[in-house]
């Protein structure tokens, strides 16, 4: 059985266009929107949100580096003053997984797990990435697949995973603690965004 979270990778030729590209956040709008989701199904759990082990609020960038090594590619993001991405893409069988792994000065708030194949994914191979999530650290939960797979899952400290089933198929993993902290202590380290425009934008997120 292949893991989630294969640890090793091989070169990638991919360039700069690629990852800028697939990067989940580009303005202050991506921002807000990935902090926010909409989602039809909405399930919470007393167990810690966790990633390959990693409590959310404790992800920083050297646990990262120490768990999966050297990134495949970093973007400084110039949109958002001291936004970075490091960006891992591993295999394992005929899955590709691209991490993705967001901090504003220097603090996380954001992992996106984008999974992909050869093929387009199944219903049963969606199905199973996610149980493999809920039977590893909620497994007393049960999810409703028959709704789709707009998921949703909060914990106690109201970080979130969040499913996101589209053109790509994705596990979004947020620091809300660290996220709301960030955007609301600074507006100004956001490029041509006045404190102002940045308060009516936000207002109604938190």
């Amino acid at each position: 059985m292949f893991s989630l979270f294969w640890q090793h990778g091989g070169k990638s030729s991919r360039g700069q266009s690629y990852y800028e590209r697939e990067n989940m956040v580009h303005t202050l709008d991506d921002l807000i929107s990935i902090g926010d989701p909409v989602a039809t199904q909405h399930y919470s759990t007393a167990e810690t949100i966790k990633f390959n082990s990693l409590i959310l609020n404790e992800v920083d960038e050297k646990s990262i580096i120490k768990m999966f090594g050297k990134p495949k590619h970093i973007i400084q993001n110039e949109g958002l003053q001291n936004h970075k991405v490091l960006f891992y893409r591993h295999s394992a069988g005929e899955f590709i997984f691209l991490m993705q792994f967001h901090f504003l000065k220097n603090k996380f708030f954001l992992i996106s797990n984008m999974i992909s194949a050869q093929r387009s994914l199944s219903t049963s191979d969606k199905e199973t990435f996610i149980n493999r999530i809920t039977n590893k650290y909620f497994p007393e939960m049960r999810l409703d697949f028959k709704s789709g797979f707009d998921i949703k899952i909060s914990d106690k400290f109201k970080n979130f995973i969040k499913v996101v089933d589209g053109v790509n198929f994705r596990v979004n993993y947020i620091n809300i603690s660290s996220f709301k902290q960030l955007l609301q202590s600074d507006p100004k380290y956001i490029k041509g965004t006045t404190e102002g425009d940045f308060e009516s934008k936000i207002e109604n997120y938190f």
